[in-house]
């Protein structure tokens, strides 16, 4: 067996492990590909978390995360470190939590993957619009 397949990447502000395994979801923007976000300021740094989910998987990886602007190419910011992780068989579902903080280089479609060992395995994209003008 290998790296698991990926069904559904959420798109969030933050997750928090809780007790037997559970996951509280923080900010819940959807789930890509179905994902419209409004930014109001994109000179100000952006915190988003993509919770991947994946089916039953084995060995030993190293994941992370990539971000691509609507240009194609890859937003800097403060990602986390690949993380390194071993997936045992006998557990039926694996999660994949990773963080992008960073300023966006403007509205447009975006392309989050989750790399495993250099190789992209999942991709998918999200809409990030210009919000509009607040009114009084």
């Amino acid at each position: 067996m290998a790296f698991p397949p990926i069904t559904a990447c959420l798109v969030c502000e933050g997750t928090r492990q809780e007790i037997l395994n559970k996951y509280t979801i923080l900010g819940f923007f959807g789930v890509a590909p179905h994902v419209r976000m409004f930014l109001r300021d994109f000179n100000l740094p952006l915190g988003l978390c993509f919770f991947f989910c994946g089916t039953v998987g084995e060995g030993s990886f190293r994941v992370e995360l990539r971000l691509r602007g609507p240009s194609g190419q890859v937003v800097l910011g403060n990602t986390a470190p690949p993380v390194e992780g071993v997936l045992d068989p006998h557990i039926q579902v694996s999660y994949f939590i990773l963080f992008f903080n960073g300023i966006l280089p403007g509205p447009g479609e975006y392309m989050v993957s989750l790399i495993a060992d250099g190789v992209e395995h999942y991709s998918t994209p999200l809409v990030i619009e210009q919000a509009p003008p607040e009114t009084l």
